[in-house]
């Protein structure tokens, strides 16, 4: 409800009318619904598909005489920090790449090709920091 809320305060606050947020409501519900219903039913195959990999895995290291303690370890990942500063590069990134792709409108497949090289530079970013930290 916060989020249709938010998707339609701009234009209640420019006095839209009811016909006008009508269609706008629905043309935001056409496109982003069916990437939403994809991206949730990819999620939750590799989420499927991880689990069962890893849980074979587990099993035949437990066969080969580890404890299940060291395998549990060696899938565990605790480290919360890491975990924080790549989403933080990779978001930055993103947003760099945005805004380059705004200042060089039109919006065509250069601003493709901006976005593609921001989020690779992002990812690069993130590699050469886990690199210094260890």
């Amino acid at each position: 409800m916060k989020k249709l809320f938010i998707c339609l305060f701009p234009l209640l606050a420019q006095g839209a009318t009811a016909e006008q947020i009508s269609n706008e409501q629905n043309f935001q519900v056409e496109t982003l619904l069916p990437v939403l219903l994809i991206g949730i039913l990819f999620y939750f195959l590799i989420s499927l598909i991880k689990f069962a990999l890893e849980y074979r895995l587990k099993n035949k290291m437990i066969e080969k005489g580890l404890t299940e303690h060291l395998s549990h370890n060696l899938f565990a990942s605790n480290n919360k920090k890491d975990d924080a500063i790549k989403a933080a590069i990779l978001l930055s990134g993103i947003g760099l790449g945005l805004l380059l792709s705004y200042f060089t409108a039109p919006l065509h497949i250069h601003s493709l090709a901006i976005m593609a090289f921001s989020i690779a530079g992002s990812y690069w970013a993130y590699f050469l920091y886990l690199k210094r930290s260890n």
